[in-house]
């Protein structure tokens, strides 16, 4: 499998303190910060797909599909937060996060258009991902709310010069860029330990539950390093310009508005140097 981000993979859970209880009567947990602003942003704009994160992984040689297909969906049926629902609270301007089983299914192979850009039929495919209108809301009237394939989808793909790949999206209210490598690296170690017929790693070595992730935000919160971490960032002076990259190009926009908002994508190649460069610059 083509890779071309190298982060570390998560190890054991840290010792946090617990998270903060739930108030009387709501069921589920509240939202981390970070997590709120995202759910907020997603709620004003409901069509947008800029909330979602896609990778495209190319593999070198073309696996075994069931088995490939079967690990996606057993993987993500042990992840908590993609078994539940994000869910406004009624009254409140607050959210909480419930419980609320999926199967996440995986579609293909599929075979993409030759004649049409890869990465323009991605986009595309995000934009339309199947059954994500159901999961959302259940009706005009009730709360907002994001779920299921909303949270997360899987295609496996043919590409048109016979290369195998593997689109996943997952939105980022459940997880940052890098969280989204840490699930797909685990997931391939499971894919590989079931072609090896060897034990899969237990998704507790990878992630912290959404109750530990609420008391290690408290804990950062009060904190009193915390001030001094805001002031470090609102007094850095970066020492020169990031990197500027090579080229880009702007998807063009649709010549009439569709049910869906669509955003500029810009692609671009990273050289080598370019590559040491913003490791450095970060």
């Amino acid at each position: 499998m083509t890779d071309q981000n190298h982060f570390p993979t998560a190890g054991p859970a840290p010792t946090v303190p617990p998270a903060p209880p739930s108030r009387d009567g709501e069921p589920g947990l509240p939202l981390t910060p970070g997590q709120m602003s995202v759910f907020l942003a997603q709620a004003a704009d409901p069509t947008s797909t800029r909330f979602q994160c896609a990778e495209l992984l190319v593999f070198d040689d073309r696996p075994d599909v069931a088995v490939l297909r079967a690990t996606v969906t057993d993987c993500l049926d042990q992840i908590e937060v993609l078994q539940s629902a994000v869910t406004a609270t009624p009254g409140d301007d607050g959210a909480r996060l419930v419980p609320h089983p999926h199967r996440y299914e995986v579609a293909g192979p599929l075979a993409p258009d030759g004649a049409v850009d890869l990465i323009d039929w991605c986009a595309a495919r995000i934009a339309v991902a199947p059954g994500d209108d159901a999961d959302r809301t259940s009706g005009v009237d009730a709360p907002f709310s994001l779920s299921g394939d909303m949270l997360s989808g899987h295609d496996l793909l043919d590409l048109p010069d016979g290369r195998f790949a593997w689109l996943a999206r997952f939105h980022h209210v459940i997880a940052d860029g890098f969280a989204v490598h840490v699930i797909i690296r685990w997931i391939a170690e499971c894919y590989t330990a079931r072609v090896a017929g060897a034990a899969s790693p237990g998704v507790a070595d990878r992630f912290l539950s959404h109750a530990e992730c609420l008391g290690q935000a408290a804990q950062a919160a009060s904190s009193p390093a915390r001030e001094a971490d805001l002031e470090y960032w609102r007094d850095l002076q970066f020492p020169a310009s990031p990197p500027v990259l090579a080229r880009h190009r702007p998807t063009p926009a649709p010549a009439a508005p569709g049910p869906r908002r669509t955003y500029p994508l810009a692609t671009t190649t990273l050289s080598p140097d370019d590559h040491r460069a913003l490791r450095t610059f970060a």
